[in-house]
C-alpha cells in the first residue's frame, strides 16, 4: 500500500476544492503539511458559508409555507442565528484571506426544490428531517474543528458556535413532523 505525501494530498484535495486550491497552491512546495492544513481549513469556512445561506433560505421558506407557531418560531431563530454566523465567519475569511460561497450549493439547492414543492403537514415534516439532517452533520463539522482545526481564528469560531448548533439540532429534533 502506498502512503500520500502531504503534498499528494494537498494536491488531491485541491482537485475536489477549486476555490480552496489557490490558498494551497503558493505553499504547497515549501511547506505541504501548513499547506494541507490549511486547505481543510479553508473547505471548512466554504462549507459553513454555503450552509449557513441554504439554512436561512430554508427558514425563509418554511416562514411562508407553514402556519405552525413552532415551525415559524424555529425558522426566526434559524435566520438570526446563521445570519449572524455567516457574519462573523466572514470576518474571519476576510482576515485570512479567504472568499467564502455566498449561495447553498447544490445539495442544499435540491433539498430547497424538494421542500418548495411540499406544503402543510408533508412540509413540516420534510423540513424537520432536513434541519435534523443538516444540524447533525454541521455539529459533527463544527467538533472536528473545534478539536483539530489549525487556523486559530478559524478553530475559535468552532468552539465559540459547537453549543448553539448543538441547541439547534435539538430545537429540530422537537419540531412537529416526527414519528
Amino acid at each position: 500500500m502506498r502512503v500520500l505525501t502531504p503534498l499528494c494530498l494537498a494536491a488531491g484535495m485541491a482537485l475536489f476544492s477549486p476555490g480552496a486550491a489557490v490558498l494551497a497552491a503558493e505553499d504547497a512546495a515549501t511547506q505541504p503539511h501548513a499547506a494541507a492544513a490549511q486547505l481543510v481549513d479553508a473547505d471548512f469556512a466554504a462549507d459553513t458559508a454555503a450552509g449557513g445561506v441554504a439554512e436561512i433560505e430554508m427558514a425563509r421558506l418554511a416562514k411562508e409555507k407553514s402556519t405552525n407557531e413552532a415551525v415559524t418560531a424555529f425558522a426566526d431563530q434559524m435566520i438570526a442565528d446563521h445570519g449572524a454566523a455567516n457574519a462573523q465567519l466572514k470576518q474571519v475569511a476576510a482576515k485570512l484571506g479567504w472568499a467564502l460561497p455566498t449561495d447553498m450549493g447544490p445539495q442544499h439547492r435540491e433539498t430547497y426544490a424538494n421542500l418548495k414543492k411540499l406544503s402543510g403537514d408533508r412540509f413540516e415534516a420534510a423540513y424537520r428531517l432536513a434541519m435534523v439532517s443538516d444540524h447533525s452533520k454541521t455539529v459533527a463539522a463544527f467538533e472536528q474543528q473545534a478539536e483539530y482545526g489549525k487556523t486559530p481564528e478559524l478553530k475559535a469560531f468552532a468552539e465559540t458556535l459547537l453549543p448553539k448548533l448543538q441547541h439547534h439540532l435539538e430545537m429540530a429534533q422537537a419540531l412537529p413532523g416526527g414519528d
